[in-house]
């Protein structure tokens, strides 16, 4: 399968999700907001057969544009049996803009759900400038805050 290859369906949306006034009210006084059942079960599932896709190299990455994918190692001490192996064992992989080449990723950048939340945070006004997508082993080291 390659990378293009995902997505090409069309789906139902489910009704707008207002937010609260105390939902607005976290967002301002934390920075974020989670927003639970704004995807449904079968998107979720969509999205994890997805990374599972990625990390274990069923869906070839085929000269990306403007994207990265780098890999690193983990110190040997962090491997364990249950971690969740990519195309080699103890690898850190991190997609990034794959939005211009995997319209997956593109569906869920600007699903009309996640816009609808943002508007009723920010405002009409929205600019998609980036996607990144972080894959990594259960208590392995990730990305770091920043």
């Amino acid at each position: 399968m390659l990378a293009g290859d995902v997505c090409a369906r069309a789906r139902p949306e489910p009704a707008r999700r207002e937010l609260t006034e105390a939902e607005r009210e976290t967002f301002w006084r934390q920075g974020f907001l989670t927003v639970p059942g704004l995807f449904t079960d079968a998107e979720l599932q969509e999205l994890d057969d997805h990374s599972a896709a990625l990390a274990d190299g069923s869906i070839r990455m085929e000269e990306p544009s403007g994207a990265g994918i780098d890999e690193h190692e983990f110190p040997e001490e962090l491997d364990g049996p249950d971690s969740r192996a990519s195309l080699e064992e103890n690898r850190f992989f991190r997609y990034i803009q794959q939005h211009r080449n995997i319209p997956l990723h593109e569906h869920y950048l600007l699903h009309p759900r996640v816009l609808d939340v943002l508007e009723q945070l920010i405002g009409p006004d929205i600019m998609a400038m980036q996607s990144m997508l972080f894959l990594k082993p259960p208590q392995q080291p990730g990305q770091g805050y920043h």
